[in-house]
């Protein structure tokens, strides 16, 4: 008779957990327990597709593009949850030298399609300036008998042929910036033209900002758009977006801490941008990222593209960036990703992966290109690694790097290294907590070492006791001899 290796708790336990996720009180066999599981509902969180799963903003949408095409600025539908002292802000304002018009603002919702207004506000002009702004609180300007659960805002210029080309301010501040705060729940952007420009101090969302959609927007920039201000946000959409302009991407959702889905059916990258530090950094809801429509060929710097990342898994499609230099802390605390292909770039002119990997505690998998010859700094590269089984570094050019402290320390499964060749200026080969290294992967780091024995300087290996254990006399003298301390 076989051992049985759980118990009912055990069972229980999957049973609860099962029905925490699905939102159900019903009942399970173990034998049904896998099917259920299943079918549990999971997040796709970046994919280039066609957008069409917000039924209720693409009604608002298809009655909008039908009958407010000459709203050069743009509409918005926002939900107004708790019937707080919400209230509307637009901020507009125009680069060129021409006096705008001003800005006719109306607060209302559709019926059967047909427009109906609450409330009408005629903005100031732009005579003798370039901004204009426009803000009011719902509660003061409709009736409290006509208050309702969903609104629609639109905004026209006075006069068409004077229209504003930026959009600094959209929907509401985040609180703190004013005294008062914003429960708008679901946006619709619809600016449609090739003169409107987001700019990077100005999109702006609401404390309780959950969806957006961006409709024929031109983004001259995409740095920083979203950081910070889109705390809340969980899906943001791009229709028909225009991205060919910009030339960075740097921060573009820094902080965007409950972002878990990003859709667009252009793509965002193409071959002019050359920056996307920061793009993602904190972004801890999203799972995947997938650039295959993307062309990564300009990116130049990828620092701490994807870092605390913290529920990221997968980063597919991460070909062809072969103008890159700096890596440094690019998947740092990445905590969750399991993967990581780079194998389809060539990193010929990568300088630094400092910190690169460093906190990737889940990776599993690491496959880097086969030219990375001007690399001059390993500084914990894979410092927190717990996973990873095998890093091969064969392919770099060791006489360019500088530091390799605290490279693999911490990386408790790792069994496999191979280190680079002529590392002449390296000092300190960390391999702390590394206790599974097999004993032919010492001995051929041990052969790998640079001589030092004519230099004046000092040179260590910290192995720790675990790993010294494993080599004879003579096999610790394969170093010793090239004046290499062993630790």
């Amino acid at each position: 008779m076989a051992l049985k290796l759980y118990t009912e708790e055990n069972i229980q336990n999957i049973a609860n957990a099962i029905r925490e996720k699905n939102k159900s009180s019903e009942l399970y066999k173990v034998n049904e327990m896998a099917d259920a599981i299943r079918a549990l509902s999971t997040d796709i969180n970046w994919e280039w597709v066609r957008p069409g799963d917000w039924p209720d903003l693409d009604q608002y949408a298809e009655v909008l593009n039908l009958q407010y095409e000459q709203f050069y600025l743009g509409t918005w539908q926002f939900e107004d949850v708790n019937a707080a002292e919400n209230f509307v802000s637009l901020r507009l304002q125009n680069t060129s030298t021409t006096n705008c018009s001003g800005i006719s603002v109306d607060l209302g919702y559709l019926v059967d399609g047909n427009f109906v207004s609450l409330y009408h506000e005629e903005g100031p002009s732009a005579a003798g300036t370039n901004t204009t702004f426009v803000r009011f609180y719902i509660n003061d300007v409709v009736p409290e008998g006509s208050r309702r659960h969903c609104y629609v805002v639109r905004a026209v210029p006075t006069d068409p042929s004077k229209p504003w080309d930026k959009i600094m301010r959209l929907g509401a501040s985040p609180s703190g910036v004013y005294e008062r705060g914003n429960q708008v729940c679901e946006a619709i952007v619809k600016l449609p033209g090739t003169t409107v420009v987001v700019s990077q101090t100005g999109v702006y969302g609401g404390t309780n900002l959950r969806r957006i959609k961006f409709m024929n927007m031109n983004f001259a920039t995409m740095s920083g758009v979203f950081q910070n201000y889109y705390v809340t946000v969980e899906q943001i959409e791009f229709v028909d977006c225009d991205f060919s302009a910009a030339t960075a991407c740097i921060g573009m959702f820094n902080g965007c801490l409950s972002l878990k889905r990003i859709v667009s059916n252009t793509p965002m990258i193409h071959s002019g941008v050359t920056d996307m530090s920061y793009m993602f950094q904190s972004c801890r809801n999203l799972l995947s990222i997938d650039f295959g429509d993307c062309d990564l060929s300009g990116i130049d710097k990828a620092a701490y593209a994807f870092a605390a990342c913290t529920n990221l898994r997968t980063v597919d499609n991460i070909n062809n960036m072969d103008a890159a230099t700096d890596l440094s802390f690019m998947f740092n605390d990445a905590s969750s990703i399991l993967s990581i292909d780079l194998s389809q770039c060539n990193f010929h002119n990568v300088t630094t992966l400092s910190n690169t990997f460093n906190g990737c505690a889940s990776l599993r998998e690491l496959y880097l290109p086969l030219d990375m010859t001007e690399c001059t700094s390993l500084y914990k590269t894979f410092f927190r690694c717990y996973s990873l089984v095998m890093i091969d570094l064969g392919m770099i050019d060791g006489s360019k790097v500088g530091s390799t402290n605290d490279i693999c320390t911490g990386c408790s499964q790792l069994a496999h290294i191979q280190i680079p060749s002529n590392l002449s200026q390296a000092t300190v080969l960390t391999f702390t907590d590394a206790n599974r290294l097999t004993h032919d992967t010492i001995v051929s780091v041990f052969n790998n070492l640079v001589d030092h024995s004519s230099d004046e300087g000092t040179y260590r290996v910290i192995l720790g006791n675990f790993n010294l254990s494993k080599l004879t006399i003579a096999e610790k003298g394969i170093a010793t001899q090239k004046k290499w301390t062993v630790t």
